[in-house]
């Protein structure tokens, strides 16, 4: 989700699916985070604001987003808001991508 005209295509559909009620709850799983001065982020959090998008989680690299996965989809009573996440406050450099060490 790094290129901007991928962003803007998934954001139309997210905006799209959130006036009409169709995805209450939508989670982007990308295989790369643009990072905090990239035009896409600011798409992203733009997303986030307007509660077309839940969570946006990066494949590799991410292990609070794999948490944040996991408590979605196992927390009895399910989430009532989305869980803090650094695409949401302007922080998306992952930090240990391609380090094992850092898993």
């Amino acid at each position: 989700m790094r290129r901007q005209d991928t962003m803007l295509k998934f954001g139309c559909k997210a905006y799209h699916w959130k006036a009409q009620n169709l995805v209450p709850r939508l989670i982007l799983v990308t295989s790369h985070m643009p990072t905090a001065k990239m035009a896409s982020a600011r798409t992203l959090q733009d997303l986030g604001r307007a509660n077309a998008l839940w969570d946006a989680v990066q494949v590799t690299g991410d292990l609070q987003g794999f948490h944040r996965l996991q408590k979605y989809f196992t927390s009895e009573p399910p989430c009532e808001q989305p869980l803090p996440a650094p695409w949401r406050d302007g922080q998306m450099q992952l930090r240990g991508v391609g380090r094992p060490e850092a898993y």
